[in-house]
C-alpha cells in the first residue's frame, strides 16, 4: 500500500524543500552501456524482444530502487509499492502512440504478459510479430 514519507524526519528533506518550488525538478542520466552479453543471451531464447527486455530492466530497476518509486502528491512524497510504465512508439505514418506495461518481477512473466500489455497494442498496429 502506498505510504507518505514523514518529511519531519526524512534525511532528504532539505534537498526536497529546495527543489519543491521548481517548475520542473527533473534530471536525466545518460551513459554508454555495453550490452553484448545481454544480446548474446537473448539470441539464445525464442521470441525474446530486445525492446521489451529493455523495458523490463528499466521497470525492474525503478521498482527495486525506492527513490524511483517516489511521486509528489500535494506537496508530499508518496512512495508507491509498485510502479508500471509506458513508452512512446513512433508509428509508420510519423504519428505516435503510448504503450503501457504492468511491471512483473519475473522476466518470464513480463515477457509472457506482453500479449496482454504493450505487445497486444503493438501487434494491433502491425508493429510486432
Amino acid at each position: 500500500m502506498p505510504r507518505y514519507i514523514d518529511l519531519a524526519t526524512w534525511p532528504r528533506r532539505q534537498v526536497f524543500e529546495f527543489y519543491l518550488p521548481f517548475d520542473k525538478p527533473f534530471f536525466n542520466v545518460c551513459t554508454q552501456l555495453d550490452v553484448t552479453n545481454l544480446l548474446t543471451e537473448l539470441h539464445k531464447r525464442e521470441r525474446t524482444s530486445v525492446w521489451l527486455t529493455y523495458h523490463y530492466l528499466a521497470l525492474r530497476a525503478a521498482n527495486e530502487i525506492e527513490p524511483f518509486r517516489y511521486r509528489l502528491r500535494q506537496g508530499q512524497v508518496l512512495v508507491h509499492d509498485v510502479i508500471n510504465g509506458g513508452t512512446t512508439v513512433i508509428l509508420p505514418n510519423e504519428t505516435f502512440t503510448l504503450v503501457y506495461f504492468d511491471y512483473r518481477e519475473s522476466f518470464a512473466e513480463f515477457m509472457k504478459a506482453d500479449d496482454d500489455d504493450g505487445g497486444k497494442a503493438l501487434k494491433s498496429l502491425g508493429l510486432a510479430k
